[in-house]
């Protein structure tokens, strides 16, 4: 069973720096380190022009927007509860060295996906308003939303990755089925609300609002479905 077939890393397309051994990342005009878990950048003069500290980071380099210039991404997480909780952070790197944006991806390891479409280099995060959902400890579900790095900005892109976010959710109802659904137990719904949860969300960024609806009325049989529903579209800012 594909119980996590969302963990997926293009590694061969992203270069994955380890932050414990002080390496210089060189870019064109500079070079950035991660020492313990302070974040250094220096011009060619190595003057220092940048510095942030983290918690627990992990550097990457891809060209993100195809202009032959790889952005530098922090992957940064924190425990909560004894469980770590993760932040994607993303520098710019032509002009000047400095923090783009920020996206909140709950417990779910940030990854990168190839747009087939269009050979770009996606950033796919978790929903960490959902990560409440997963009601068993064992199995961790989550929505995904697929960023994209175009004219110095970070977007959602899920639009553009039908494909991708239909293929996921393949194997979340593989999951479902799998897992030991029953069709007349709201019990065994809340077991598998995670996956539930992922694959109505998936399926309303794809724009798949028919298959969102039918998807959640079919696994989730419990008295306050209505409210559930509603309580998923106030977390998406979806209104009726």
């Amino acid at each position: 069973m594909k119980f996590f077939f969302f963990f997926f890393v293009q590694l061969s397309l992203i270069s994955a720096v380890s932050f414990s051994q002080n390496r210089r990342t060189e870019f064109n005009l500079f070079t950035a380190k991660i020492v313990g878990n302070v974040l250094s950048a220096y011009d060619k003069y190595d003057s220092l022009i940048f510095k942030k500290s983290f918690f627990n980071p992990s550097e990457y380099t891809t060209d993100l927007d195809m202009d032959g210039i790889d952005e530098y991404i922090v992957i940064d997480s924190i425990s909560i509860n004894g469980e770590p909780v993760y932040k994607i952070f993303l520098f710019n790197t032509v002009d000047s060295f400095y923090l783009v944006d920020s996206v909140n991806s709950g417990k779910m390891y940030p990854n990168f996906q190839i747009n087939d479409e269009t050979d770009e280099v996606i950033i796919i995060s978790g929903n960490c308003d959902f990560d409440k959902y997963n009601l068993k400890s064992e199995f961790f579900f989550s929505p995904l939303n697929c960023w994209k790095y175009e004219n110095s900005e970070f977007f959602l892109n899920n639009d553009e990755m039908y494909d991708f976010l239909i293929s996921e959710n393949e194997g979340l109802i593989e999951f479902i089925e799998e897992y030991g659904w029953q069709a007349d137990s709201c019990a065994s719904s809340k077991e598998i609300l995670g996956a539930v949860a992922s694959a109505y969300v998936n399926y309303l960024n794809a724009g798949e609002k028919v298959k969102a609806a039918q998807i959640l009325r079919k696994y989730y049989l419990c008295s306050d479905f209505d409210q559930l529903k509603k309580e998923f579209k106030m977390l998406l800012g979806i209104s009726d």
